[in-house]
């Protein structure tokens, strides 16, 4: 991928079959793609499966979910091993020495973590604000 697909996004190819007939490619921004597919998916009308997956990553603010190609994203033995009852997947992101590593998890367990985040988030918020009042005692 070039810089504008760095500067935009990740972009992924299409093949479909045009109303001629005729094979057509085309290539659309992941931001764009993900929306669609959920849609298609949930009309039952993609060929490919998808899951819905939740994520908990430090560099991001709260939870974030995105669409999974199983097969692609996720493998089918990890997705069927996994998946919770709602055939969702709960993922969480942790980082060794800045590089980033996903965690496939059950539910209990991504739950547990998204609580202690949660707290981690608090204490470090209330921290700031101590370190911000002493600041402002300083003469």
């Amino acid at each position: 991928m070039g810089w504008l697909s760095d500067l935009f996004g990740r972009t992924v190819e299409l093949e479909y079959r045009g109303k001629d007939g005729k094979l057509v490619k085309k290539k659309v921004s992941k931001d764009q793609l993900d929306p669609l597919m959920k849609n298609t998916v949930a009309e039952g009308k993609a060929t490919l499966e998808a899951c819905v997956v939740h994520i908990l990553d430090s560099n991001y603010d709260g939870p974030r979910t995105e669409n999974w190609i199983i097969g692609e994203q996720v493998s089918r033995v990890t997705y069927d091993r996994l998946k919770h009852s709602n055939g969702e997947l709960y993922v969480i992101v942790y980082y060794e020495r800045g590089e980033a590593t996903i965690q496939v998890l059950k539910k209990e367990y991504w739950d547990l973590a998204a609580s202690k985040m949660a707290a981690i988030s608090r204490e470090g918020e209330q921290a700031y604000q101590k370190f911000m009042r002493k600041l402002d005692e300083l003469p």
